[in-house]
């Protein structure tokens, strides 16, 4: 368990301790980290897509499922911060789906292009918005 943890706090799944809808599930179900559903969600993701059993679908729902609860969570709370977060997020998932279609062309039916892609969507919002935020800020300055 040691491992899985050092793994989940390297790759920035343990930002879903503290996600409302994971700690509850993680109590009912007396897991000891909630970060452990989403981990199990990762790998069986990852499964799923190595063996091409809809991958695209899999790595959208990666890619859409927890940003949009967070997104819908940034416009109640009227944070301005989390909402800049969260607008920068979906600008870059624009980008990669859009690009989905050019890259779908090279590298059809691989799927390390899911997986790849998969990655992308779970570093960006683990820590990859708060980078491109902090990048785009000082760009405008």
């Amino acid at each position: 368990m040691q491992q899985l943890d050092q793994l989940i706090n390297f790759s920035g799944l343990d930002i879903f301790d503290y996600s409302p809808p994971l700690i509850y599930l993680a109590d009912t179900a007396q897991i000891r980290r909630p970060s452990y559903i989403a981990t199990f969600y990762v790998i069986i993701s990852i499964i799923l897509i190595c063996f091409n059993v809809k991958a695209q679908i899999t790595s959208d729902l990666i890619g859409f499922i927890y940003p949009a609860y967070k997104t819908f969570l940034a416009i109640k709370s009227r944070s301005e911060e989390d909402q800049q977060q969260w607008t920068v997020y979906w600008m870059a998932y624009v980008i990669i789906v859009m690009s989905n279609t050019a890259a779908e062309s090279l590298f059809r039916r691989n799927a390390i292009f899911y997986i790849a892609r998969s990655a992308i969507f779970i570093y960006l919002y683990t820590r990859g918005t708060l980078k491109l935020k902090k990048y785009e800020i000082q760009s405008n300055n």
